[in-house]
């Protein structure tokens, strides 16, 4: 029997190269992998449904999925990350380095409100540190996402007031008009590269990241992948086949990298073993037992949030050959 031919819009993670390079192959499928840049893989799939298979914003996601459309989840996920801890503050703001309370009543940046960096950092920064979204005033910086079957905009809950896009963030904190803005990764370059006057909101992020996943467990999912439901529905094996391989290619990837870490980073056994002594062996394990904290807690912030009604059953949500991995 031939191979099902499936395509897949995807960045080019170290912990899918094996997938990429044909090293690993899921069982009767081939992948047309289409190396896009991310902004693209959003557009064409939230637009037009291009590819069978691709990364996807886990907000988008979950917005998404209710009104109908044609994907459902594979308990794959990319781009984690504590993205809270790399929000930057402005010198001078009133907010002090590792009190995120000082940022009540002040005027914060973020790129897209709906995004899934922005909804892991409200909700963890009101979970554990009590800044509620509607005690900051916001400024977003691009239109809101255009969600398949959606047909009403976002409207946030009553309290948060969101100014409308456009709004040059970067341009904003360096003229002071904003005291802090949401960052996925500290900046390396542009006006939010200068520590004379920006810093991050936590003077040593990576042990507040320690912290947060020593306390609950989690360890935020911000992109994951998708398949189409009607391959799946087609093909019930799919999502196996795909989640086996995925979890072999990642399995490979770790499994080099602690044998002989990136050469490039002048600590990078010292920084393999103190993640060993936090995360354990497999930080970025697949399959839907070791995602589901981190699933529900998405789904909770989302609801909390006024940007999804209820959460999602997760058999409507996830991919139904990947429910019981």
């Amino acid at each position: 029997m031939p191979d099902l031919k499936l395509t897949m819009a995807m960045t080019p993670w170290d912990r899918i190269s094996p997938l990429l390079t044909g090293e690993v192959k899921p069982e009767g499928i081939t992948l047309e992998h289409h190396d896009i840049p991310l902004q693209d893989i959003w557009r064409r799939q939230l637009q037009g449904n291009e590819f069978d298979i691709s990364e996807m914003s886990m907000s988008f996601t979950l917005l998404a999925i209710p009104l109908g459309w044609d994907y459902r989840v594979l308990p794959v996920f990319h781009n984690r990350t504590f993205s809270y801890v790399n929000t930057m503050v402005r010198l001078g703001a009133g907010i002090r380095q590792d009190h995120p309370e000082d940022m009540a009543g002040k005027r914060v940046g973020v790129v897209d409100y709906q995004m899934t960096a922005a909804l892991w950092t409200r909700g963890i920064l009101e979970h554990e540190f009590g800044v509620a979204p509607r005690a900051v005033e916001w400024f977003q910086g691009r239109p809101d996402p255009a969600i398949p079957g959606q047909t009403e905009p976002f409207c946030p809950p009553e309290g948060v007031v969101i100014n409308p896009p456009p709004n040059d963030l970067e341009q904003m904190m360096a003229d002071g008009a904003l005291d802090a803005m949401y960052s996925v990764h500290p900046p390396a370059s542009g006006p939010l590269a200068d520590r004379s006057r920006f810093v991050p909101l936590f003077a040593d992020g990576v042990a507040e990241s320690e912290r947060y996943y020593a306390r609950t467990g989690i360890f935020p999912a911000h992109h994951a992948t998708i398949v189409r439901k009607s391959v799946l529905d087609a093909h019930p094996w799919a999502a196996k086949s795909l989640l086996d391989a995925f979890v072999e290619a990642q399995r490979l990837t770790m499994e080099r990298a602690m044998k002989e870490p990136p050469s490039a980073l002048v600590f990078a056994r010292e920084m393999m073993e103190r993640q060993r002594e936090t995360f354990g062996d497999n930080p970025y394990a697949y399959g839907l037992a070791a995602n589901a904290a981190a699933i529900d807690l998405v789904q909770t912030f989302a609801v909390e949030h006024g940007m999804t009604p209820q959460k999602q059953p997760l058999d409507g949500f996830i991919a139904a050959g990947a429910l019981d991995s």
